[in-house]
């Protein structure tokens, strides 16, 4: 046992100088795969584990069988956000040709209709990728198994973690497998999601109960997966970008076509709202999606292709491991969802998966021998890219929470949730964000920002705190404004549908 924090803190300068060759990823989900093609790239000798036991095969086997026990979350609704795109496009091109090969599209983000007359610089990076997330986890394991230096090693379940503890600050030297032994490394890289193991353990070791940040989300969430029916060539509009959908009192609905014709639907209500969890039947799913205006029209052409999903425990997580300047630990990274969460609503898993690959490769290749500038480096990248959206998405849940608690009790619509009642610039400080989303509506400077934020190209203080925006929206009257009134089920028309 090492201690708490504050006595590692008062230990001397590390000084570990050990040139990275064998690196180990836990998990071979998105994150771990990617990271794993990148590294081998760079030349490292890459091990990727796999707790779960995949077995290959053609694209349809691997959709076909997409739930499983390690990334539960891969049969709900995903997309590769213009970042995540932009990733796929520089630093892993063959991924990207396999997936397009296999009918994913490119989708530029559109504006607004109700701006979509006046002029709007086009942006090239704002595109999004639309595929369901079993064929990105198929492409990237089609190109990794042809990778030179990348090993795949699946039903490889880790159980812990083998630490030096000779130093000043600890160091992972391998993991230990369910199967027996020691798989030893020069580095170990989390790759294993929200539930990581290796994340408690440290927790535990260190005596650290604050290691992990996290608030609940409040919601939970519904999917279920359709396809375009035989014969159909119009399809209805897409309302919020990429997507069609509604953020309604008691729930919201997205609805995200994907390749092929496949689309996928979610329903998000409250976690305590008890009825609605009866939207787990699929004719009741389907019936409270007919209710939601810019959704209705889909289903009029679209057939189901499974079940309803459901996922709950969601919560915003974020880890970090260095505590007031000084690494709490050697020779492991965290990534993807094994490094932050937010509600997945915000669609944000994928595209941060990728980026965190890409950051961690080099960083690695900028301190091949400095595993404390490694750790120091990467945290300084998730304080100034990951921390400002897991902070932002709290903020934008509570809000989003306390709406639903108060439509599900029969009240009135939380103000700040609700279109805007006067001046916008009622608050001389920041502006909110459903007055950014207002002011989207008719200002294209706004729009522009507002989307580079949601499609994670620019953090939240580069729109929240654009003096250009906040005078935009100083200027603007809510009169003036479009704000588009959700339409859906009343809470007595859900009482019957859910009974």
């Amino acid at each position: 046992m090492l201690g708490n924090i504050q006595a590692i803190a008062r230990s001397a300068e590390p000084s570990y100088r050990l040139p990275m060759s064998r690196i180990v990823i836990v998990g071979a989900s998105i994150a771990g795969l990617s990271t794993g093609l990148l590294l081998a790239r760079a030349g490292h000798e890459v091990v990727v584990l796999d707790g779960d036991d995949v077995s290959p095969g053609g694209p349809d086997e691997v959709i076909a069988r997409a739930f499983r026990p390690g990334a539960p979350h891969a049969v709900h609704a995903h997309a590769f956000l213009a970042r995540g795109r932009a990733v796929l496009r520089d630093r892993l091109p063959d991924v990207l040709d396999k997936l397009r090969g296999e009918g994913a599209t490119d989708l530029p983000l559109p504006p607004p209709p109700s701006i979509a007359s006046q002029v709007v610089d086009r942006d090239p990076d704002l595109v999004f990728l639309m595929v369901r997330r079993p064929l990105a986890e198929w492409a990237l394991r089609e190109v990794a198994v042809s990778q030179l230096g990348l090993e795949v090693r699946t039903g490889e379940r880790v159980t812990g973690l083998s630490l030096d503890e000779s130093g000043a600050v600890p160091r992972v030297t391998g993991v230990t497998l369910r199967s027996g032994g020691v798989q030893t490394a020069d580095l170990i890289i989390d790759a294993s999601g929200r539930r990581s193991s290796i994340v408690r353990e440290l927790s535990q070791t260190f005596g650290l109960a604050s290691l992990v940040q996290s608030e609940d989300c409040g919601m939970v969430y519904f999917s279920r997966a359709y396809r375009v029916r035989s014969g159909i060539s119009t399809l209805p509009p897409l309302n919020r970008g990429f997507a069609a959908g509604a953020l309604l009192p008691r729930f919201g609905t997205l609805l995200a076509p994907c390749e092929n014709g496949h689309v996928i639907a979610a329903i998000t209500p409250l976690a305590a709202d008890v009825a609605m969890k009866n939207v787990r039947t699929p004719a009741v799913f389907d019936t409270v999606l007919r209710k939601v205006g810019p959704v209705s029209p889909w289903l009029d052409v679209l057939e189901p292709t499974s079940d309803v999903y459901s996922m709950g425990g969601l919560q915003s997580t974020l880890i970090r491991l260095v505590r007031d300047g000084r690494a709490i630990i050697h020779g492991l990274h965290v990534v993807g969802d094994a490094c932050s969460t937010t509600n997945p609503t915000y669609g944000r898993g994928l595209s941060w998966a990728l980026a965190h690959a890409g950051v961690i490769t080099d960083v690695i290749a900028q301190y091949p021998d400095d595993l404390d500038r490694q750790a120091k480096a990467l945290d300084a990248w998730i304080a100034a890219e990951i921390e400002p959206f897991y902070q932002d998405a709290i903020a934008g849940d509570r809000v989003r929470v306390a709406m639903m608690n108060r439509a599900l009790l029969g009240q009135e619509l939380a103000p700040a949730m609700s279109p805007p009642q006067s001046k916008l610039s009622g608050d001389p400080g920041r502006p909110t964000f459903m007055q950014l989303v207002a002011a989207s509506l008719t200002d294209t400077y706004v729009w522009h920002r507002l989307a580079r934020y949601q499609s994670l190209l620019a953090t939240p203080s580069d729109v929240y705190d654009d003096p250009i925006v906040r005078q935009r929206i100083s200027q603007l009257d809510s009169a003036e404004i479009p704000f588009p009134a959700p339409t859906g089920p009343t809470n007595e028309e859900l009482a019957k549908i859910l009974n």
